[in-house]
């Protein structure tokens, strides 16, 4: 199935297709393809997100999940339920953040190490610097220039 959509902003006509596979062992597997380039589900489901094309527009059910859905668990069913809703990427965006945080946290870690490490080199070059001047000033004050 092939859908050609106009990207808003552009005008660009963007042509997004899926194609079914049956694998070794009677699986079907779904490829995706945006202007003729495999493309993966969530590089989809961003582009229409983009474009305004969400719940309150359309809807998308991938095949095979009615059928399925009789036979899933109740955690199964609420995880088709959250991404038809869009709530996976929602979820998605929550872990990216968290992963973002965690690496801001690491490095924040790293500056502070790194600003106390400065701070005691600063201490020692101050003592060391009034004992200099210390010294000068029991010479006399006088400097061997």
């Amino acid at each position: 199935m092939t859908l050609n959509l106009r990207e808003e902003g552009t005008g660009e006509t963007v042509s997004i297709k899926r194609e079914l596979v049956e694998e070794d062992g009677g699986e079907i597997k779904g490829n995706y393809y945006m202007n003729g380039k495999k493309a993966r589900l969530s590089d989809i489901e961003a582009f229409l997100l983009r474009n305004k094309i969400s719940l309150d527009s359309y809807s998308f059910v991938l095949q095979g999940d009615i059928n399925n859905l009789i036979k899933m668990s109740g955690t199964e069913r609420r995880r088709l339920i959250e991404s038809i809703a869009g709530l996976d990427v929602i979820d998605m965006d929550i872990e990216r953040s968290r992963r973002d945080r965690e690496s801001v946290i690491s490095n924040l870690n790293t500056l502070q190490a790194v600003s106390q490490e400065i701070e005691t080199r600063v201490s020692v070059l101050r003592a060391e610097k009034e004992l200099a001047e210390r010294y000068i000033e029991m010479q006399g004050g006088s400097s061997a220039s």
